[in-house]
């Protein structure tokens, strides 16, 4: 019978079981840090639209999660005569491929609608927030986007009557979130764009008593400030003719 030749390397158990162990050790790792980029990439999409909105804000009314910031510029302007922030080209890109992945998921939607709204695509924005409430017909973040894309195309168009479908939207969304200050602060601004004064003003005060930070305060302060004087003008333009 022929005699094998060449060297056979016996593996002891011991080292067998640390060779799988640091498999095992090295697979769970890769899958864990790839499990952790996906976490980290979908939640970072809501604060990079929420921070270019901070660092350009284009919108009376608010983002969730967005730090306050002053309004730069209004509908007819150039929005960005610089560029669009690197904050929101992130996020677009994000968004638009997550979305091939997931084509009707309200969130990323909802995120996608966010952002065209930062660069007054509205009608994009209708149609992103119109599609994901389909979906979450009670959500009030829907809601609420919604109703912002309404109002932003009533600011561009003069459109009365889109200032009213977003006050019934924010309305909703209320129902579902009343302690919301994002939307509280949102309904206030569409009812004075309704000239519904007393409205209004409940909505600020109940904002200024539910709000953590201290710069959207000051702004509901001085928003609320000018409305009063509206309604007390008003009041005094009554009073002088009977005078």
């Amino acid at each position: 019978m022929p005699r094998l030749r060449g060297r056979l390397t016996v593996v002891s158990p011991r080292s067998f079981r640390n060779f799988l162990a640091t498999a095992l050790v090295g697979g769970i790792l890769a899958t864990g840090l790839f499990s952790l980029r996906k976490i980290l990439l979908g939640s970072s999409i809501d604060t990079l639209v929420a921070t270019a909105y901070s660092e350009h804000r284009t919108l009376d009314l608010r983002i969730p999660r967005s730090r306050h910031s002053e309004l730069r510029l209004r509908q007819g302007q150039d929005i960005y005569a610089m560029g669009r922030p690197q904050s929101l080209l992130e996020a677009e890109m994000v968004i638009a491929r997550r979305l091939r992945a997931k084509p009707d998921d309200p969130e990323l939607l909802v995120e996608r609608g966010d952002a065209d709204l930062l660069e007054w695509s509205y009608e994009a924005a209708i149609s992103d927030m119109q599609q994901a409430l389909d979906t979450e017909a009670r959500s009030p973040v829907v809601l609420n986007g919604l109703a912002m894309a309404y109002f932003e195309r009533a600011e561009a168009e003069d459109r009365f009557v889109d200032y009213a479908t977003a006050y019934e939207l924010q309305s909703r969304a209320l129902q579902s979130s009343p302690d919301d200050t994002v939307i509280l602060f949102n309904r206030a601004v569409t009812a004075a764009r309704l000239f519904l004064f007393d409205q209004s003003i409940e909505d600020f005060r109940r904002c200024l008593t539910l709000e953590p930070s201290q710069e959207w305060r000051k702004e509901a302060l001085q928003r609320l400030g000018n409305i009063e004087e509206i309604v007390a003008s008003h009041g005094r333009r009554k009073i002088v003719p009977l005078l």
